[in-house]
């Protein structure tokens, strides 16, 4: 049950690792650092989940265009109800390289190692996501970022590896340009089903959706001009997913420093 609900975590991109954001990659030998933490909240099966997770990612442009990335995170607590579900450590560390190849469209492919704490990560389980971006401005105060692509694992010790469909689009609003900056965007993923030891089986949550919309700001201080806060709130639903945990809730706040 428990490896069902950290892999439910995969299906939301705020704290767990996959692409940094949706935009143009940044110029070259140009980087960030983030450090965060987020709380997120569901339930499954009639029982109610709480968990605190810390982050530390870096990304880096290394040549015109290409970009790579890295984040680890580490679960503090999982409670069930109040009490401690036993669940914590270092979680599965992610990788990330962008390619910029026209001026609005990136490719990108993620991996998540198997290298987490075994009381909540899966055992033996690379998790992958590829795929494309497609970016534009508006004008000076809207910006539009969109994503487009596949996540897949390997099966591991589990009796299957499931596919995903991710897509997500996003819009930035900069209220003060160079300085505060809203957004609201949305995830939404669609289950293709997943190979077991039968070969394919869409029966397997096929055609199930989550859906994650999301809010938030960021703010780049006027006297830091490299260091940015970034907070955000999400929600999400799991439709036609009974083996997936629902109502889920995330609040999310981290730290940026530009390099």
């Amino acid at each position: 049950m428990f490896k069902k609900i950290v892999l439910a975590g995969a299906l939301a991109t705020v704290s767990s690792f996959a692409t940094w954001d949706l935009f143009p990659v940044r110029e070259n030998h140009k980087g960030q650092a983030k450090i965060g933490a987020s709380f997120s909240t569901y339930e499954f099966e009639g029982r109610d989940f709480g968990a605190f997770d810390v982050y530390a990612g870096l990304r880096s442009t290394i040549y015109p265009g290409w970009e790579i990335a890295f984040n680890v995170p580490y679960r503090v607590f999982t409670h069930e109800k109040g009490y401690d579900a036993e669940m914590d450590g270092v979680g599965n560390i992610g990788f990330s390289t962008r390619y910029q190849f026209i001026p609005f469209m990136n490719a990108f492919f993620d991996v998540s190692l198997p290298v987490g704490d075994k009381s909540y990560n899966e055992d033996d389980d690379w998790n992958f996501d590829v795929g494309l971006q497609y970016s534009t401005q508006f004008n000076a105060m809207l910006n539009f970022g969109s994503q487009l692509g596949f996540n897949f694992a390997t099966k591991g010790e589990n009796e299957e590896a499931p596919i995903f469909m991710k897509s997500a689009v996003e819009l930035d609003f900069k209220i003060i340009p160079e300085e505060f900056t809203a957004y609201v965007g949305l995830n939404f993923n669609l289950s293709l089903g997943a190979f077991t030891d039968h070969g394919y089986q869409y029966s397997h949550d096929g055609g199930g959706v989550y859906l994650g919309p999301y809010a938030g700001v960021t703010y780049n201080f006027e006297q830091l001009d490299m260091l940015s806060v970034d907070a955000s709130l999400q929600f999400g639903k799991c439709i036609n997913m009974i083996d997936y945990p629902d109502n889920r809730l995330i609040v999310n706040l981290a730290f940026l420093l530009d390099f």
